[in-house]
């Protein structure tokens, strides 16, 4: 990934195209009136070294950035530096789980690896839900095989506000068998939203989308996402 942001100035090829498709228009909320209403909220969970935090601040969207790796705060600091707009971005160095208050072994990868190996360094744990309460435009998450947790603690987020659109990396090699049948788009298909594959290029990535989601937005996204043939086959599987 890094390679790629370094020779192509992108993160990853589908990824980036669907995220684009979204904040382009939707950071501003103004419905495609051009009436400016305020900034939408983009939650980047497993923001790395920040650059779909970059694009969304770039779009005018405000930013609650999780990263516990203490080396990206430099990084994830001065993008929100260069976006002319950092009082609108919240930076939270702690790992999403479903706990809040809890130290967790952590090598500041990947935390199914850190405890199979014993790992002494912890970070501290947070859910979405005891942060965020309030409607979002855009929620990634990225945490490497941690995602059944992390979004068993954002369910209250899910329950009470529109998050218009999801994307977050599926890693079924780190998830218990539970996790497994009952992976989160299991939950987000329960509450309506509209799940893909991003295919090939995607690196095992999923989106969802909310039913009343902005349907210009929803529809650039489908346009991005896989063809149906493959859609209808891999999506269960997220």
């Amino acid at each position: 990934m890094q390679s790629d942001l370094l020779r192509l100035g992108i993160w990853d090829m589908a990824e980036t195209k669907v995220v684009a498709s979204i904040l382009h228009q939707g950071c501003t909320r103004d419905g495609g009136t051009g009436a400016r209403q305020g900034s939408a909220l983009m939650v980047d969970v497993g923001a790395n070294t920040g650059f779909f935090s970059a694009m969304a601040l770039a779009n005018g969207c405000r930013v609650h950035a999780f990263e516990p790796t203490l080396a990206h705060e430099p990084y994830l600091s001065t993008s929100a530096a260069l976006s002319k707009n950092p009082s609108r971005f919240t930076l939270h160095q702690k790992l999403v789980s479903d706990t809040t208050g809890q130290s967790l072994p952590f090598d500041t990868w990947n935390l199914a690896d850190s405890r199979r190996k014993g790992v002494q360094t912890t970070v501290e744990s947070v859910r979405v839900d005891d942060i965020i309460d309030e409607p979002v435009l855009y929620l990634k998450m990225d945490i490497e095989g941690h995602e059944p947790a992390g979004f068993r603690g954002l369910q209250r987020l899910l329950r009470r506000h529109q998050v218009d659109f999801i994307l977050w990396e599926h890693s079924p090699r780190y998830y218990s068998h539970e996790e497994k049948s009952e992976p989160p788009s299991k939950l987000l298909r329960q509450l309506g939203y509209w799940v893909s594959s991003l295919g090939h290029g995607g690196m095992g990535n999923y989106v969802a989308i909310h039913p009343n989601a902005r349907p210009d937005l929803a529809q650039a996204v489908r346009a991005r996402v896989a063809p149906a043939s493959f859609r209808s086959k891999a999506g269960m599987r997220g």
